[in-house]
């Protein structure tokens, strides 16, 4: 599996914090040139964010995530369809060096990286900025789930940077490779090829990390992803085929199944603001 290289500054962001702005940007455009007086966390849902930091160049794809530090100019590079959710807040922090440990308790980040592929993250985030909109949450219960998402980013570098037990790593590299590929059809034979192994033995592996099978992890993690597109917009059998379902009614069965409702009563309660309780 090929591994993508990261190399950027690290940083160590010191709480308390306060979340000054959480919004979503889905458009095509390049990242504006800029410097911000507060730090900024994006998460990348579609496409990609490429941004000049300094002397650092961040190319955050779908699954990843971005910081921009404050009073460090900034500017996109290219031109491109993205999809972010962002939050801008502040926090006292101190660049480190990229080898240099820290307490377990703090946190430590570059300024780009991949999501942690056993969080859901994303699901996280867009069910948060679904409810702060609805004024659900007040600003210092989202700092309080911010700082969550950072502790967890920053438990997850320190995790791939100092070691785990091989069945581990390939577990993850396992969860990580389906992220990378919901919109295909994952059969065991594809899993075969892309490891080399048989998939009775990879599925062993997977299920004592994660407690499930690799099929069940694909059908729930498709469905998340299903869920993302109909929020978008998209018709529900242009998303059934965009998860690699073939079988149009298979897809409105397991996502009732994983969700509760049907595709079409999740996207209008979600379009609509309601709560599951008073939908029809």
């Amino acid at each position: 599996m090929e591994k993508k290289e990261i190399n950027c500054k690290y940083f160590e962001l010191i709480p308390p914090l306060s979340v000054k702005e959480f919004g979503r940007i889905a458009r095509v455009n390049r990242h504006p040139d800029r410097t911000m007086n507060v730090w900024t966390l994006g998460v990348v849902v579609e496409g990609k964010r490429t941004i000049r930091v300094g002397k650092d160049s961040i190319n955050a794809a779908a699954g990843e995530y971005f910081l921009l530090p404050p009073g460090i100019p900034h500017f996109g590079i290219e031109i491109e369809q993205h999809d972010v959710y962002y939050f801008h807040f502040q926090i006292r922090s101190l660049q480190v060096e990229k080898e240099q440990k820290s307490a377990k308790g703090m946190i430590r980040l570059p300024l780009w990286g991949k999501l942690p592929a056993e969080a859901d993250l994303t699901g996280l985030i867009m069910v948060l900025y679904r409810d702060y909109r609805l004024s659900y949450l007040t600003d210092e219960i989202l700092g309080l789930h911010l700082l969550s998402i950072l502790h967890i980013l920053s438990m997850d570098d320190r995790k791939n940077r100092y070691g785990k037990k091989k069945d581990h790593v390939l577990a993850e590299h396992l969860l990580q490779w389906i992220l990378e590929n919901l919109p295909f059809k994952l059969e065991s034979a594809a899993f075969e090829q892309e490891f080399q192994m048989s998939y009775r033995r990879l599925n062993s592996i997977f299920k004592r990390r994660y407690g499930c099978t690799i099929h069940r992890c694909v059908l729930e993690r498709k469905i998340q992803y299903a869920a993302h597109l109909l929020i978008m917009g998209d018709d529900i059998a242009l998303v059934a085929s965009k998860c690699g379902f073939e079988d149009y009614f298979y897809f409105l069965k397991v996502f009732k199944k994983i969700k509760g409702i049907t595709p079409k009563l999740y996207k209008d309660v979600y379009l609509d603001g309601r709560k599951l309780d008073e939908a029809p």
